[in-house]
């Protein structure tokens, strides 16, 4: 074999040589690598729905229609979502020596959009007492899978009021709804996606301390033992906590006082007496009383005063304390004043915008709660006077509905803003707010609740020829609709539970000491009688009053009247 063009070369060794004949086509392929870049999604791991095994349901199939807003064709869309949302106790096939985890998986038209929201709030939490994503899945049935077995709050939740008191500062201080309060195998306590709900105790706290993370915190004695140790400053929680026990749909029963039955939980069925009651914002009355008490009787029942279960008089806000009716929202007026004889003065200072605006005042009951807290913190002292076993929830006190006075809707924007020639200050007044069922019917249907008047202390009256002239705004005085007179009673376990607090921070439950040391007033204890025939003679003789059509008192010697319908 010769090699073209070569001379003096040799080769040696165990080489190899290929000599190719004829012409040679070299081809050269050039690749590129495309970088595929990572998502979110891969920073976790990729279950599939087959290696998911269900060990227990947690929460059962939830309908999830929550509200939400869509982005479509550059406008905003309003929908719900329709997917079932089920929460499991999960192994995982390949890994069940590390134990079991919680997994969310979603089912319906929107389970992907529902997954994706779901995603996002919980991806990119790393802290140990948020429940922390392991896994996802993303098929057509998508999953959620957290780290650890989980238990729900609502599953050993028993409604005491001390576990109350620490969950609503666990979810005040940990910012997040009570159903997405959990449990792990560890004994403690941390939030993670939205759990099965049931009938919590919602309210908010003035402060919300640190509290500990450990469930032994779930324990009455535990939560009162901890409390306690914070001090005076536990105090607004604790009430807090109190007020905002109070039961809905309540019923008074047609038993005794000394039956421990005395309240229905469920919606009660409306008195047939009540259910053409024109005046919607009484007729909800009519569900809570049996049919022995008639209706002039409980018309007659006032505002500021708690009442027993056979509508006794048990303890009255103070006469000479701050009035419960409070201005809440006012347009065209300022400065609110209280006047001898109840009256309350505004002063008018839109005479200008009103014909195109209109004016209006807003005046809501207890809105601040001094009535309820004052109540509370104190009614331990009311028991041993009136010798009663202390079941509060035979006690209950009549709320009224919100109240309005503004001008007619047909009367606003009919003109423009005017030219006002410099006119002396007038003033509005306000009758004294109705204390009573029969008030708040009179003060609503009647229409005498207010005046005008150039004297600050309002003894003389602008007529409603002068009015006009002046080109002040004409008023009307209503209930807002959907408002509505309610009952309201305390739970039975807020009564002892207040007691062990106040004799825990060394006062005395007997006396009203812890109320004036929470600056409240001192309320008046009116005697109540043990004779339950007393009160069967007294609606007797009401009832024949009656036909009169005069005014009589609610309950003997109460010096309480009320007004005959």
């Amino acid at each position: 074999m010769s090699i073209t063009n070569a001379s003096r070369f040799s080769i040696k060794g165990q080489n190899t040589l290929n000599h190719v004949h004829g012409d040679q086509t070299i081809i050269n392929l050039n690749s590129q690598l495309d970088r595929v870049e990572r998502t979110e999604y891969d920073e976790f791991e990729y279950i599939k729905r087959g290696d998911i095994i269900c060990v227990k349901k947690i929460m059962v199939p939830e309908d999830v229609r929550d509200w939400h807003w869509k982005w479509q064709n550059g406008s905003g869309v309003f929908g719900r979502h329709k997917t079932e949302r089920t929460i499991c106790t999960v192994e995982l096939a390949g890994r069940q020596s590390s134990g079991k985890y919680t997994a969310i998986m979603y089912e319906g038209k929107d389970a992907h959009e529902l997954w994706e929201e779901d995603f996002q709030r919980v991806s990119g939490t790393r802290n140990p007492d948020i429940a922390q994503l392991f896994g996802i899945n993303q098929s057509k049935i998508p999953a959620l899978i957290f780290h650890h077995e989980l238990l729900p709050l609502a599953h050993v939740y028993t409604g005491s009021f001390w576990m109350e008191v620490y969950i609503g500062e666990l979810s005040q201080n940990k910012r997040c709804a009570r159903s997405e309060l959990w449990m792990d195998t560890k004994g403690f306590m941390c939030s993670g996606p939205k759990g099965p709900a049931t009938k919590w105790l919602s309210f908010n706290s003035r402060s919300a301390p640190a509290v500990p993370l450990i469930v032994d915190m779930l324990k009455d004695d535990v939560s009162f033992s901890y409390f306690c140790n914070i001090g005076s400053s536990a105090d607004w929680i604790v009430l807090n906590c109190a007020r905002y026990s109070w039961l809905h749909n309540m019923m008074i029963s047609e038993a005794s006082r000394d039956t421990k039955t005395t309240h229905l939980y469920e919606h009660p069925a409306p008195d047939p007496a009540w259910t053409d009651e024109i005046l919607y914002y009484v007729r909800r009355l009519g569900s809570h009383f049996p049919r022995r008490f008639p209706k002039n009787i409980i018309y007659g029942l006032r505002f500021d005063i708690v009442y027993s279960n056979s509508l006794e008089a048990v303890a009255m806000w103070p006469r000479a304390a701050a009035s419960l009716w409070q201005c809440v929202d006012r347009f065209g007026w300022t400065e609110m004043t209280w006047v001898d004889g109840g009256l309350i003065r505004f002063k008018f200072t839109d005479a200008v915008w009103w014909p195109s605006y209109g004016v209006h005042l807003d005046i809501e009951f207890d809105e601040s709660r001094l009535f309820w807290d004052g109540w509370l913190s104190q009614s331990s002292r009311v028991f041993d006077p009136l010798n009663s076993s202390g079941n509060g929830e035979n006690w209950f006190q009549i709320k009224p509905p919100s109240l309005r006075i503004e001008t007619p809707k047909w009367s606003r924007g009919l003109r423009r803003p005017k030219v006002v020639r410099e006119m002396a200050t007038v003033y509005l007044f306000l009758h004294p707010l109705p204390m009573s069922v029969s008030e708040l019917i009179i003060w609503a249907e009647l229409q005498d609740t207010h005046f005008w008047s150039f004297d600050e202390t309002g003894q003389s009256k602008l007529s409603k020829a002068e009015c006009e002239q002046r080109d002040l705004p004409s008023l009307v005085s209503r209930v807002p609709g959907g408002r509505s007179t309610q009952l309201h009673s305390w739970s039975a376990r807020v009564y002892p539970a207040l007691r062990d607090w106040q004799i825990a921070r060394g006062f005395d439950p007997n006396t009203s000491d812890w109320a004036r040391h929470m600056r409240y007033p001192e309320f008046e204890i009116i005697s109540a009688r043990k004779d339950e025939d007393r009160f069967d003679g007294v609606v007797e003789d009401q009832e024949e009053n009656q036909a009169t059509g005069s005014w009589w008192e609610a309950f003997s010697g109460s010096n309480i009247s009320a007004f005959a319908f």
